[in-house]
């Protein structure tokens, strides 16, 4: 959903024919996907329907059943996380390090047996957060270790003007320009920086650009570093708002007139669109997704505004298709939009 823009750059880069051969030192664990006794629906239908015998997490159960996302794996470790589940979280990171390291970061995509050899920011910084954050929850130092080595070539290989980029191709060494404003991941920019990787001039440049991406109440899509200059698109997609707004919360960056935005919509249509025009303030598409509402439930938590967050919390729990989130025309479904409820819900249900 919010590769869009720069899956054209994508295109033109190599890939490789050596799953589970790029860590070939790492051990890989038994990889059990049985559903726990405890477990909610929801989970029980993203193990039976999504995680395969090798734990890859497929990206829907369709067309893309053998395509497999770095996004993915690094939603399913913050679940988790936050499930405190620390053995199926070894196991995660232990597919993590076998399947989709490459040169100290991270793939973005598996196909078949074929990995990109692109990374994609968010999900590295995802993943280096939450791997920082178990380290210390569950006592395990290396998880902290392979996070910082993440971190380092993140540095090394895709900074452009003390900015990251949005990817690097670690086969031919060449980075993106571009910093897209919604891979600004707050908290891991700032784990990052309190284990020693990131600079603190280097943090408050990455704030610098995240406060002033607004424009109105609603944010940029990328920021253009060598021409020094923000990238704003006709079309505004939801999902990259809400990660905006969301990592600004987290920074203790003010969002009260996107917050407005967002419930003056939601109050207008009863539900939240995937897309909407910047010039006609209408949506640009018909469809809702479960990866929205989790977004705005996560959103309304940070500002501790429950009242909305229960408002989401009830969207959420009403779309479900039995026990999962199904499309009934296609009868499919992605990985994206079940494990992003079902962390928001965690997170929620932490947080009561």
């Amino acid at each position: 959903m919010k590769r869009n823009y720069y899956m054209l750059y994508f295109t033109s880069f190599t890939t490789i024919a050596v799953v589970g051969c790029q860590a070939t030192d790492v051990e890989v664990l038994p990889y059990s996907n049985t559903v726990p006794t405890d477990a909610q629906p929801l989970e029980k239908f993203v193990i039976e329907k999504f995680i395969t015998s090798t734990g890859l997490i497929r990206t829907d159960i369709k067309e893309r059943k053998e395509n497999y996302l770095s996004e993915t794996i690094g939603l399913w470790l913050s679940y988790l996380y936050e499930r405190g589940d620390a053995k199926r979280f070894a196991e995660q990171v232990a597919v993590l390090r076998h399947y989709f390291i490459l040169d100290d970061v991270i793939s973005w995509e598996i196909n078949g047996e074929t990995a990109s050899t692109v990374n994609a920011l968010i999900d590295d910084l995802r993943i280096s957060r939450v791997l920082i954050l178990a380290s210390q929850r569950f006592e395990e130092p290396s998880y902290q270790l392979l996070a910082q080595k993440i971190g380092e070539a993140l540095q090394h290989k895709q900074v452009e003007s003390g900015l990251f980029t949005d990817f690097v191709d670690v086969k031919n060494g060449v980075h993106s320009k571009t910093l897209t404003i919604s891979y600004i991941d707050s908290r891991a920019l700032q784990q990052l920086n309190e284990i020693g990787v990131v600079t603190t001039e280097m943090l408050m440049q990455h704030r610098k650009i995240l406060q002033q991406a607004k424009k109105g109440a609603t944010y940029a899509k990328a920021y253009d570093i060598e021409a020094a200059s923000y990238i704003f698109e006709e079309e505004l997609h939801l999902v990259d708002q809400l990660y905006i707004a969301l990592n600004s919360e987290r920074w203790a960056i003010d969002t009260t007139d996107f917050a407005q935005w967002l419930q003056q919509h939601w109050q207008r249509d009863a539900k939240l669109f995937g897309r909407y025009n910047v010039s006609s303030n209408q949506p640009a598409v018909s469809y809702e997704s479960p990866a929205v509402y989790a977004l705005a439930l996560l959103y309304y938590l940070e500002r501790k505004d429950i009242a909305m967050a229960q408002t989401f919390v009830d969207k959420l729990e009403s779309m479900q298709v039995g026990s999962g989130y199904i499309n009934l025309q296609t009868n499919d479904t992605h990985a994206f939009d079940n494990i992003l409820p079902l962390l928001a819900m965690e997170v929620y249900n932490n947080a009561r």
